[in-house]
């Protein structure tokens, strides 16, 4: 029985604009709002920083993403320090691997360099977990989230290949706005052209200091331009994201009760919500 509700790419030019941190904050407020939930993160950039932050240790013989997509098969799947106390749910992880970068040379050798993931998607998953999951990702996950590398390129093209919706972060910030106009005009031509199906969740405000001038200036400039594309949730700056990513811990069993926790916990269920009533 299928259970997958969603497929979620988070996508960004450059770094820097929370993206990372949109994603295992997100999958942590998924599981806060029902701790039976099996998420995957799917770590797509060669930084490798979701996938650090989940616990990931390298190991020689240990199949990654890069794998994955260099031979057109099965997605590695992995259980991360993001556990349920039921063992019904938690967050899953495909990892990074360091050379993950140089696959694009690889992908180019396909007649269709931007859609391999969805092939891997195709395939029995490669389970190297304790909860014997079934072999179809579609039935063996609620929700996908992956984390693009910060450019336009193959990867990230792979990515919304097997999306049903994009988020794109952006800071209030000047040179942040050029990136966020870059980002937008890739995902309706990838749109149009290979997944007329896929929609935009939304350009969501992140690390937000709503006390500067220059930041309201900004933001609503973006709002103004972009409208109801904008999500209405918005990501405050707080220091307890980065005390629990230095300390390797799950924001939600550091600081709950933060801003930004509580901030991602409205996106998680507004995109809850969006499913129950049949939406992406």
């Amino acid at each position: 029985m299928e259970r997958l509700k969603e497929v979620i790419s988070t996508v960004a030019m450059k770094g820097g604009t929370g993206k990372t941190t949109t994603v295992i904050t997100l999958a942590g407020a998924l599981m806060q709002c029902n701790k039976n939930l099996r998420i995957l993160v799917i770590d797509l950039d060669s930084q490798g920083n979701i996938s650090t932050l989940l616990g990931w240790n390298q190991q020689a013989g240990k199949r990654t993403i890069y794998e994955a997509l260099r031979d057109k098969n099965s997605l590695p799947i992995y259980e991360t320090n993001i556990k349920s106390e039921s063992g019904k749910g938690g967050v899953f992880l495909v990892p990074f691997h360091p050379l993950l970068s140089s696959v694009e040379i690889e992908l180019s050798r396909s007649m269709q360099p931007k859609v391999v993931l969805r092939k891997c998607f195709g395939k029995a998953i490669d389970d190297n977990t304790s909860q014997s999951l079934p072999d179809d990702i579609t039935e063996a996950f609620d929700y996908i989230l992956l984390d693009c590398p910060p450019a336009l390129n193959d990867i990230t093209f792979n990515a919304m290949s097997v999306s049903d919706s994009v988020i794109i972060p952006v800071q209030a910030e000047r040179l942040a706005m050029d990136g966020l106009v870059v980002a937008m005009d890739a995902f309706q031509e990838f749109k149009e052209e290979l997944k007329p199906d896929m929609k935009l969740k939304g350009i969501l405000f992140t690390m937000l200091n709503e006390r500067t001038s220059a930041t309201k200036s900004l933001s609503k400039i973006i709002t103004d331009n972009y409208k109801d594309q904008v999500l209405d949730v918005r990501i405050h700056r707080c220091t307890k994201v980065v005390e629990a990513q230095a300390m390797g811990l799950d924001l939600y069993d550091y600081a709950p009760s933060c801003t930004t926790a509580q901030d991602y916990l409205q996106l998680a269920k507004k995109i809850i919500n969006d499913n129950k009533k049949g939406k992406k």
